[in-house]
Order: structure tokens, then C-alpha cells, then sequence
């Protein structure tokens, strides 16, 4: 065949590197047999060779060198204390001095938080660190503009929003539509730092208020955002004053113990009111009959006003189906000082609202006033 040389390869040339042929040289195995244990060059000190001392075991586990300055050298009087160890059953050895030179669960770590009775009796609690250090600006009227102005220089805008943001979330937070609890724990904490009181607090009772809270505020932080509250300037805040800006319309009429009536969500601007007036346009757009005309026969007093019983009445007269609920809402539209009627006359008193409520407001009395 092609590159065949005709030899013949023996036995020992293909089996003599295999483990099982080196069976057959046990006596004498040859140098290239793989029964021979491997070559391990003789180990070799070379410590001297390291190019890093840290690398040399030598020089573990040794003292440090001498200091090359030995001038230099400042040694402390006596050794640092070392770290402490505190744990609640064995206590702190930072207070052993509490009860003579002991320690415990019940003297050591009563010292080391407030007075427990404080949260009991917060009426108790004195804010010495508070009460040191602002003035009674009720006692030195003179000092309120000058004391108003200089911290609000020092407060950005946005940090007294913020606290007021802040603060309010505290008081909504203790607020509840379900029951008068959280009122109550509100208006304690209130009579809690009021000491004399009066019903209303100065300063340094307005900032241990904030303490009671949660807050730890800046004295110029509280400075700035009382004299937000204060509006006449007086050095005292009222709670009424404070919840007014801190809670929503519907959570301070629950504060002061008012039931929201009727009358009241009508009044609010809403999507659903605004639909109403395009329903009312569109029933009376096709009214042929003058409703002015109409509305004064129905007049019988001639005061330019109509009651309900009236208002209904001309409603009927006018072959217009309105719901009770479109009444309410146009009464209450119209109704600017909740007297109960309806006013259709062209020089109706206008009272101050929002522009929402104003315009819904116009859109109702252009219904009332188109003429046939």
C-alpha cells in the first residue's frame, strides 16, 4: 500500500509507554517509566530574593521596627480606655455612676432616656432646653416685627413649606372620620404645653409642641413658621389658627365638631355639577315662555328673590322637569348667603368666590336670567 515502508512495529513499541506494559520492568523500571515517582527539586531558602518584606514568613507575627525618630516619640500618659461592652442585662459601664457605681436595667437606662412619667403626664415635662432659649414675644410686643423679620431672612420660603407639609402629615396622620380620638389626643397636647392656659401659646411653647410632635426644627425653623401662623402679630397662636392651615376643609369642620350639611358639598364645584348645568341649559334652551316673566308672578313679595316652594312652583308653570337634586344644586348656586332663596333679579349681590365657584356660579344665574 501507498507509505508503507515495511516495517513492522513490535509490541514493545506500541504498548511501552502504557502503565500495564511498565508491569514487565517492576525490577528495573526504565528512566521514562511512569512507576518512577516524580522529580521535586530540593527546596530553596529564598527569603533573601523577596522584594516585599511582608512577603517573607520570617517577619511575621514580630514587633514593629523602632521609630526612625526616636526624638519624635510623644507617649500617652496612661493607656485609652478600651472599647465599651454594653449589653441589657449586664448595663453600661459608661453609667455605673447612675446608683452607686451599679448598674441595671431599671436605674441605668431610666437615666439614659427621658423622664418615663413625661410621656404619661406630658403636662409635667419641662422643656428646659426649650424654655432657655426664646423670649415671650407676648411680654415684648416691640420685639415681634423685628424677631419676624430677622428669621425669615435666614429661612428659605421652601423650608417653611416643608415644615408645614410636614406638620400637617403629623396631624392628619392622628386624625380619624370614624371617631373623636385623634381630636382629643390633638387638644391635649395643646393644653399640655399651654401653661397658662389661655387656649393659645407663645413661642417656646409652640416649639415644645413640635418636640411632642416628633419634629426637632431649628430654633430659627420655628421662629419662622410661627410668625407664618401668627397673622395679627399678637406673639400668641391659637390651636384654631394652626389646624386651619394644617387640615383640609372637611377635616376641620370635624375638628371643631361641625357636621358638613348639604349645603356644603353642593356648594364645591365638581365635575359632576358642572354636567348638571349643561343639562339645565339644554332643557330650558328650548323654553319659548320668558322665565323673568314667570318668575316675577310667581313673586309674590316682589323682592326680586324666590323661595323654594316659589321656585318650584314657576318650574312647574314652566313645563320644566328638574330633579330635586337640580333644585338643591341651583339654590345653593345662587344662594349667596344662605338665606334659603333664590335670587333672579340683574343686580343680585355677588359674593367673593373662587373663579371655578364664580363661574359656575355665572353660568347658573344666565339660565335664570335669559330672557324669551
Amino acid at each position: 500500500m501507498p507509505g508503507w515502508t515495511g516495517h513492522n512495529m513490535q509490541e514493545a513499541e506500541v504498548f511501552g509507554n502504557t502503565p500495564i506494559y511498565q508491569q514487565k520492568n517492576v525490577a528495573q523500571p526504565p528512566e521514562t517509566s511512569t512507576l518512577l515517582a516524580p522529580h521535586v527539586d530540593p527546596f530553596l531558602d529564598n527569603h533573601a530574593i523577596f522584594k516585599d518584606p511582608c512577603s517573607d514568613s520570617r517577619n511575621w507575627l514580630k514587633a514593629p521596627p523602632d521609630n526612625l525618630y526616636p526624638s519624635e516619640v510623644i507617649k500617652a500618659a496612661e493607656k485609652g480606655t478600651p472599647p465599651f461592652k454594653s449589653t441589657i442585662v449586664f448595663g453600661d459601664v459608661r453609667y455605673q455612676k447612675a446608683v452607686h457605681g451599679k448598674t441595671g436595667y431599671t436605674s441605668t437606662y431610666r437615666e439614659m432616656c427621658d423622664s418615663l412619667n413625661s410621656h404619661i403626664h406630658p403636662a409635667k415635662y419641662v422643656f428646659d432646653d426649650v424654655a432657655d432659649t426664646y423670649i415671650s414675644l407676648a411680654e415684648n410686643p416691640d420685639k415681634i416685627q423685628e424677631t419676624y423679620t430677622h428669621n425669615l431672612r435666614r429661612v428659605n420660603p421652601d423650608m417653611i413649606t416643608a415644615l408645614r407639609n410636614t406638620l400637617r402629615l403629623r396631624i392628619m396622620s392622628n386624625m380619624k372620620v370614624g371617631n373623636n380620638s385623634g381630636n382629643f389626643m390633638i387638644r391635649e397636647l395643646f393644653k399640655a404645653v399651654d401653661s397658662n392656659a389661655k387656649g393659645k401659646i407663645e413661642l417656646k411653647e409652640f416649639a415644645e409642641l413640635l418636640q411632642l410632635f416628633g419634629m426637632q426644627v431649628a430654633k430659627s425653623d420655628v421662629i419662622a413658621l410661627f410668625s407664618f401662623y401668627d397673622k395679627d402679630m399678637s406673639g400668641y397662636l391659637s390651636l384654631d389658627d394652626m389646624m386651619k392651615d394644617s387640615l383640609d376643609a372637611d377635616y376641620y369642620a370635624l375638628f371643631l365638631g361641625k357636621r358638613t350639611t348639604h349645603n356644603e358639598f353642593v356648594k364645591r364645584v365638581t365635575e359632576d355639577e358642572l354636567n348638571t348645568i349643561a343639562q339645565l341649559k339644554a332643557k330650558w334652551s328650548t323654553n319659548k315662555i320668558s322665565m323673568r316673566k314667570v318668575f316675577r308672578q310667581v313673586d309674590m313679595s316682589k323682592s326680586g328673590s324666590l323661595v323654594r316652594e316659589e321656585f318650584e312652583y314657576a318650574l312647574r308653570r314652566l313645563n320644566l322637569q328638574v330633579t330635586p337634586a337640580e333644585i338643591d344644586f341651583l339654590m345653593n348656586r345662587s344662594d349667596t348667603v344662605d338665606e334659603g332663596h333664590i335670587d333672579y333679579a340683574e343686580n343680585s349681590a355677588v359674593a367673593p368666590l373662587t373663579r371655578a365657584r364664580r363661574r359656575a356660579r355665572d353660568d347658573v344665574l344666565r339660565v335664570l336670567r335669559c330672557s324669551g
